[in-house]
């Protein structure tokens, strides 16, 4: 998030918040026009507490790349697995993942981002 703050024009009025409730709370109270969040935490927290009329953009505002961590351990695994994924971005099955995941829009992951309660689980 702090990516596209920092792309916000200076002149912009901006409201931060504590949280997705009040973030949201704060859109449907017409306080505020628009709202940045990570979409798949919004879609599930809209689902979750059942809000209505609220609509999200396809477009995205900035990505960023997303790396993956392995214990040192399994340091030798770094180049298979780095074929592996450009093999699947190839074939086209890595966006079939990241679409299945985004459809799905229920996955633990994104539930444990979106609720903190369950981090602890």
């Amino acid at each position: 998030m702090k990516i596209i703050e920092n792309k916000v024009p200076k002149s912009a009025l901006i409201t931060k918040v504590k949280d997705q409730k009040q973030l949201f709370a704060l859109l449907l109270r017409k306080r505020i026009d628009y709202a940045v969040f990570i979409k798949g935490m919004g879609q599930y927290y809209l689902r979750k507490n059942n809000i209505k009329g609220v609509a999200a953009s396809n477009m995205p505002l900035d990505s960023v790349p997303a790396y993956i961590y392995l214990h040192p351990k399994h340091a030798a695994l770094v180049p298979r697995l780095a074929g592996a994924l450009q093999e699947m971005k190839k074939n086209g099955s890595f966006q079939r993942v990241v679409d299945r995941h985004l459809q799905a829009g229920n996955s633990d992951y994104t539930e444990r981002l979106a609720d903190p309660t369950l981090e602890k689980k």
